[in-house]
């Protein structure tokens, strides 16, 4: 970028899109779309507080329904729900292990799992059947 004039880097990061009376300058997002792809989340049973978390939400009855009533949310509310609470967390200096733990819970197939973990309405494969 550095040594770029403005045309320059206006020709190399926007593009020209017909519009009605003219055209429009439409910005490309195909470099950064695919620095967003490559990077691959951590699994969340790597993730050490996550799975304390969870099982802390299974012995104790107050965490536990705290963890219920965000996780029964329609997908919007809960998720503004969590990322009110991360800013929260994030402005009073909670640990980033405890963050990224919430955190976990933003993704729709984490937070459906832990619900049925939490609820003990979940699949054993070694039982082949339900708890």
């Amino acid at each position: 970028m550095e040594g770029q004039t403005v045309t320059e880097r206006l020709t190399t990061e926007f593009s020209l899109s017909p519009a009605r009376g003219g055209f429009r300058l439409i910005r490309d997002r195909s470099a950064k779309t695919k620095k967003m792809k490559s990077r691959s989340p951590k699994p969340v049973a790597d993730n050490e507080a996550f799975i304390a978390l969870i099982r802390v939400a299974q012995e104790d009855k107050e965490i536990r329904a705290q963890l219920q009533s965000i996780l029964q949310q329609p997908l919007f509310h809960r998720k503004s729900l969590l990322n009110t609470m991360i800013q929260n967390m994030t402005l009073k200096g909670a640990p980033k292990e405890f963050i990224s733990a919430i955190g976990c819970l933003l993704d729709d197939t984490v937070a459906e799992k832990t619900q049925e973990l939490i609820t003990g309405n979940h699949y054993c494969p070694v039982k082949k059947a339900y708890k």
